[in-house]
């Protein structure tokens, strides 16, 4: 069963398109927190005092059947959680 909390919205003025964050090009593996069928990124590194960068790439996908709503700049926030 898929877990529809997944899909994300995002917004311009009053309109809305609604879509949903993968780990892989294939959009096969839906990016979230490990419930409902979604993976999340493990990734390990060492902490020391000096600065570190880990780049990671997301792909998204906008649902189908939003063809009707009109193009233009669309914004969304997504929140990443890091543990260590």
């Amino acid at each position: 069963m898929k877990d529809h909390s997944l899909d994300r919205t995002m917004v311009s003025k009053v309109n809305q398109l609604h879509y949903t964050l993968f780990l892989d090009p294939a959009r096969t593996q839906t990016w979230g927190n490990g419930r409902g069928g979604s993976s999340q990124i493990t990734d390990s590194f060492y902490l020391d005092q000096t600065i570190t960068t880990k780049r990671y790439t997301i792909f998204a996908r906008i649902l189908a059947s939003q063809e009707s709503d009109p193009a233009g700049a669309y914004n969304d926030i997504a929140t990443i959680i890091l543990s260590y």
